[in-house]
């Protein structure tokens, strides 16, 4: 039986939470707007930006306003993620996972909550054509439900030609983990150090990592 692997890209294989809880604490600041980083953990970590906003601002916000402070507040992440001394790297044991699985013809790919700017960034930075052709990094493109919904996880899937309960899922965040359940997936791994995430639930169906060092295919 095939089995397809699905990763989280936010937290997972790049661990960039405190770069962007930088970026919206700057973007908060600019704004007058009140927002955590207890906040921003607990409640908005792994969400797509036109949720978070209007979660954040209300419901009256128009779309327009929304696509306007997420372009604005993904650009300050960017440049807080470039400036970074010795440059961004994807976490560590990532590219051995990668690399391993491409070795063994595994069916691959990326569903991330991230914006397509910002997934363009992803791809240029890091060379994610290495494992995943174009077509296998589902991203927020406005026109899918975000996490917890399943329809990332789904649609990757999909794209993989497998059925859910044939697919490992790897996440960091709890709303991805609900994202993953609700999709029907079989198996998922959470790493718990990219998000600094304290997990104590016990469910067999989710197997705890600290990072990809402790990944087995």
């Amino acid at each position: 039986m095939k089995t397809g692997y699905i990763f989280d890209f936010n937290g997972t294989l790049f661990w960039d939470t405190d770069y962007h809880d930088e970026a919206w604490m700057i973007f908060s600041k600019k704004h007058g707007l009140e927002i955590t980083k207890e906040y921003l953990r607990a409640k908005l970590h792994g969400k797509i930006n036109r949720e978070i906003f209007k979660m954040v601002l209300g419901d009256k916000v128009s779309d327009e306003d929304v696509l306007a402070l997420s372009d604005e507040k993904e650009e300050i992440y960017r440049e807080i993620v470039s400036s970074l001394n010795g440059g961004a790297h994807l976490a560590d044991g990532v590219e051995q996972v990668l690399n391993d699985l491409k070795s063994k013809d595994a069916a691959m790919s990326i569903a991330t909550s991230s914006p397509q700017v910002n997934v363009d960034f992803y791809k240029d930075i890091f060379q994610l054509h290495r494992w995943f052709p174009e077509d296998r990094i589902i991203c927020d493109d406005g026109s899918i439900k975000g996490k917890p919904a399943p329809d990332l996880f789904l649609l990757a899937a999909n794209r993989l030609e497998l059925p859910p309960e044939d697919c490992i899922v790897v996440e960091d965040s709890v709303i991805g983990i609900q994202s993953a359940q609700a999709a029907g997936i079989g198996k998922i791994f959470l790493i718990t150090s990219g998000n600094h995430l304290a997990w104590d639930h016990s469910d067999e169906s989710i197997q705890i990592i600290k990072d990809f060092t402790e990944f087995s295919t």
